[in-house]
């Protein structure tokens, strides 16, 4: 990461250039506007006004590079390492993948579960990776505070790539709830049925070294008990969508959610909630009408939320941004099926599709609204956020049926949640590197 100071200095230092020559080129009074920049103790308006007088022979190379440094600035040095990491694990996570671990086992029997506290370290991660897949009995519960989500760029990108193994629990906790107990924080421990062990790492290296401590099992078997008890939003959720009722409850809480709320989304096509209701009920309806399924005795209930979700997501006065996928889409158009296409619908009609892309457009030039389309066909994750609410993240190609697939949430409680995701949504285009679209030439390159 490059700030904005950073990258004037590097261009200086390329040029041979001294703080006089810039200020004379740069036509200041004085070198007091110049030093700030450097310092970085200037507002973004000010470094928009430096970028807007450079050379106009400048190379693309050096023009990229000040372009990302303005991004840095634009979203705050502290939010961008956490957004980028962020970026890679939806679009890239193959670069995310865990590195390898030197791990030294105890004597100590497998199974049990690990309680890890802080640690938002990527080797913590790398660790749990290796846990997991190494002992199919072993069971991950991580405590983390609001903070260490939203500062720590490791940390977000793992809570993503663990959705799908239930193995893997993770639960927020207060940082003022925090201080009110003599409570260690940025250990790992491990209990089993016969022993505790205490996990340690070398933060210079890949390695950790696993400690038997049959001394302390009574003060971390009370330390269990004392985590139990603590304030804490478990952080995965749904995993277990089977019956009417799963799926009234299940519905009822998104448009809770939902209701009223500016809203930023990121997903390849559109959700449930974004198309017609008429073209949803029918193809819910028309396919109860040929299988038995669980969620038939929740039809009229189901039906009613539907139509809820979709006034809202149509109602004026809300701020939408949502980013589509451009491919994806025109596979919705050519048939009937969304990316996470639920498995009690049939695929939408021809007619169907037409009306849903003619909606999405209509909705696309009201006030407030904002609709994107990435080159990307597809993203394994999707992302929604919700003002007053938080961040949601769920597998893109689910079909919301944990009978044959899984599916599991990750949701990030909080106002700062839904501000962070935001910032994202609002700079996806200078976070992938592209351009930005026209939505009219999107629509009409897919009918």
């Amino acid at each position: 990461m490059e700030t904005f100071g950073e990258c004037i200095r590097a261009w200086m230092t390329e040029n041979k250039m001294s703080a006089a020559d810039l200020t004379k080129q740069m036509e200041y009074k004085s070198k007091t506007t110049l030093v700030r920049l450097l310092k970085g103790q200037s507002n973004y308006a000010s470094c928009m006004q430096f970028f807007s007088k450079l050379p106009p022979d400048l190379s693309c190379d050096w023009k990229e590079r000040f372009s990302h440094a303005l991004l840095v600035e634009r979203v705050g040095k502290a939010s961008y390492p956490v957004l980028e990491a962020l970026d890679r694990q939806l679009f890239s996570p193959e670069s995310n993948a865990p590195a390898t671990v030197h791990f030294m086992p105890s004597a100590v029997e497998d199974g049990g579960t690990v309680f890890v506290l802080g640690c938002p370290w990527e080797i913590t991660g790398n660790l749990i990776d290796h846990l997991l897949t190494r002992d199919r009995s072993l069971h991950v519960i991580h405590y983390m505070t609001r903070g260490e989500v939203a500062e720590c760029p490791a940390l977000l990108p793992q809570l993503i790539r663990r959705i799908p193994d239930v193995r893997y629990q993770a639960a927020l906790l207060e940082a003022q709830d925090l201080r009110k107990y003599p409570l260690s924080w940025n250990m790992v421990i491990r209990i089993t049925a016969h022993n505790t062990t205490q996990l340690i790492p070398r933060l210079d290296t890949s390695e950790w070294q696993e400690i038997c401590l049959p001394s302390l099992r009574e003060y971390f078997i009370s330390l269990q008990k004392l985590l139990e008890t603590l304030p804490q939003a478990s952080l995965y959720r749904y995993d277990q969508l089977k019956s009417g009722r799963d799926y009234i409850d299940f519905t009822r809480n998104a448009f809770l959610m939902e209701r009223g709320q500016d809203a930023v989304i990121v997903k390849p096509t559109p959700g449930m909630q974004m198309m017609p209701a008429e073209a949803v009920i029918s193809a819910f309806s028309d396919f109860l009408s040929e299988h038995l399924e669980p969620v038939t005795a929740a039809r009229e209930s189901l039906i009613y939320i539907f139509r809820e979700r979709v006034d809202n997501f149509y109602a004026p006065g809300r701020r939408t941004h949502l980013v589509l996928s451009e491919p994806a889409m025109k596979d919705l158009i050519c048939t009937g099926r969304m990316s996470d296409h639920f498995y009690a619908f049939r695929p939408f009609t021809h007619e169907e599709r037409m009306l849903i892309l003619q909606e999405l457009k209509a909705f696309s030039c009201r006030k407030g609204n904002l609709v994107q389309f990435l080159p990307d066909k597809t993203w394994p994750v999707s992302l929604e956020a919700y003002s007053n609410h938080g961040a949601l993240f769920y597998p893109s190609g689910t079909n919301y049926n944990a009978e044959t697939d899984i599916y599991r949430e990750l949701f990030l409680p909080g106002e700062d949640f839904y501000v962070l995701i935001r910032t994202y949504v609002q700079e996806i285009s200078a976070f992938r590197g592209l351009k930005e679209n026209l939505p009219e030439e999107s629509f009409k390159r897919m009918r």
